[in-house]
């Protein structure tokens, strides 16, 4: 028996863990909102610094964490990323293909 009901489950365990996680214990946990958080615990607790406000603005926060961290942003960023961004694009395509053929 579950002894809480939480209404928002906030998961910090990284990619892809946290994702994991929450698809094999949603229902479990019962709560209405699972949320994948990143590091965001780590920026609460002081581990890591915000990115000044000048990258931020640039988008280019991915930049400062990586530089705080490489050992452990280092798939995400150089391996992760690339290989999704690869496989949205070549899905893409494929499907565009598929509905463009053949009707008269």
């Amino acid at each position: 028996m579950r002894r809480k009901s939480p209404d928002i489950v906030l998961v910090g365990l990284g990619s892809p863990k946290q994702e994991e996680w929450i698809a094999s214990h949603r229902s479990d946990v019962g709560a209405a909102v699972c949320l994948g958080v990143g590091g965001l615990f780590d920026f609460l607790a002081g581990k890591f610094r915000r990115a000044p406000k000048w990258m931020r603005m640039l988008e280019l926060e991915w930049l400062y964490r990586f530089l705080q961290d490489p050992k452990t942003k280092w798939d995400r960023v150089f391996i992760e990323i690339p290989n999704f961004l690869f496989t949205v694009v070549f899905e893409a395509l494929a499907s565009g293909k598929k509905s463009s053929g053949g009707s008269t």
